[in-house]
Order: structure tokens, then C-alpha cells, then sequence
């Protein structure tokens, strides 16, 4: 369970210099996903974990499924979204600084210093493409 450079800007409120460390279990009838964030000033700062069962309905249609199963799981990307987005709203009413996305020569300087090899499927090494839309673009 090495820990893996962040590669991503992903959060406006999280800079660049922390690691990823990914944990998963799978067996017979359950998974178990783990992923911690460590950062050099912050510590230990977040987790995040998926503890998967069997469904005890495997094959029974969404159509044939109770209204008990549609409040409890249907719409969940939506409410996903409408936590994040609450919690966005939060940290910026508490004062927490917006993080600029990295520039292109920090993104090839985290490649380049990564003890990861970056290379693709088919044997070719990775290269950084610059975002060309909206959310993603920046002119930073």
C-alpha cells in the first residue's frame, strides 16, 4: 500500500502536495475499498471507505423493486452532487482559500519526479494534454 502522488486537481480547496493511498479487499460476496490522503503539513487529513454486500435480490428487476429501494437509492448522483456542493458552499463561508489548478511545468515537474513509472497500456509514456473546456480550462 505505497503511497501514490496526487495527479489530479480535483478540489478547489486541496493543493497538489499530497498522497494517495488505495486499499481494496474483493471476495466472494463483498468489497472494500479504502483511500486515505496524507499531506506533509496536515497529517492524516481524510478517508473515505465503500464496504460492498451482496444484494439479497441480485436478479430482481428495478422495475419489480419496492418504493422502499427507490427513496432509499434512487436519485443517489444527485444527492452526491447536492452534498458536495453544500459542503463547497460551507468551506467558503468559513473563510477556506480557494487553490489555484497547477500550472503545465508543475504538472510535467510532478511526472517527472514521480517514483511511479507513467507509462500507458500499450507501452507509451504518459503526457499531459492541456484541458481545453470549461470546467477543466484554465488560463493559470
Amino acid at each position: 500500500h505505497a503511497p501514490t502522488p496526487k495527479c489530479l486537481h480535483v478540489s478547489p480547496f486541496m493543493d497538489m502536495k499530497s498522497s494517495w493511498i488505495v486499499k481494496a479487499t474483493l471476495d466472494k460476496d463483498s468489497v472494500f475499498v479504502s483511500v486515505g490522503v496524507t499531506h506533509p503539513s496536515m497529517g492524516n487529513y481524510f478517508i473515505a471507505e465503500l464496504d460492498c454486500k451482496r444484494s439479497s435480490e441480485p436478479h430482481q428487476r428495478n422495475e419489480y423493486s419496492s418504493w422502499k429501494n427507490l427513496l432509499k437509492y434512487g436519485f443517489t448522483p444527485h444527492r452526491v452532487a447536492w452534498w458536495i456542493y453544500w459542503h463547497a458552499a460551507v468551506l467558503l463561508w468559513k473563510g477556506v482559500p480557494f487553490v489555484a489548478p497547477p500550472t503545465k511545468e508543475e504538472r510535467a515537474k510532478r511526472v517527472e519526479s514521480s517514483p511511479w513509472p507513467m507509462f500507458l497500456a500499450n507501452g507509451r509514456k504518459l503526457e499531459w494534454e492541456d484541458p481545453i473546456a470549461f470546467p477543466w480550462h484554465s488560463d493559470i
